[in-house]
């Protein structure tokens, strides 16, 4: 639909178009991304406290040329798996089993937990350092003793 038919389709629905900027307006405001922080900062403080492993160190690069500082994780658990940040950034993620995801960060000190949808494998935390010309890798994978 072209954006000049929406915008006649909206003008002569008012209820509609009222919903419609209601919800443009709550998605965007500053209480729906403080109660996201909230529900992360939640989570991150749950698996800290209760019996985890820590994270394991990540290989470290040098940012190439026009490439920003991140981190680059790679999910080989066979379960699925849910990153939760927090520092200059709150974000959370989940990445599907043999999937991998880059994230772009801003530099500075990250807390980072994961959770596993296996309850058999130990929740995981740490907190981090990601300095401006650098980016981490890590691979995580279950091993068989």
């Amino acid at each position: 639909m072209r954006l000049d038919c929406l915008f006649t389709y909206l003008l002569s629905r008012p209820l509609l178009a009222a919903l419609v900027l209601m919800s443009l307006i709550v998605l965007n405001s500053p209480t729906a991304a403080m109660d996201q922080k909230g529900t992360i900062q939640a989570q991150i403080k749950r698996i800290a406290q209760g019996e985890h492993q820590q994270l394991p160190e990540p290989t470290q690069s040098y940012v190439l040329p026009g490439q920003k500082p991140g981190w680059t994780i790679e999910n080989a658990t066979g379960f699925q798996l849910h990153l939760y940040l927090t520092g200059p950034a709150a974000r959370d993620y989940i990445i599907p089993s043999g999937k991998s995801i880059d994230i772009d960060l801003p530099p500075g000190s990250y807390r980072i937990a994961v959770d596993l949808s296996s309850k058999s494998v130990l929740p995981y935390y740490s907190e981090r350092q990601l300095n401006d010309d650098m980016r981490w890798k890590l691979r995580f994978y279950i091993a068989s003793e």
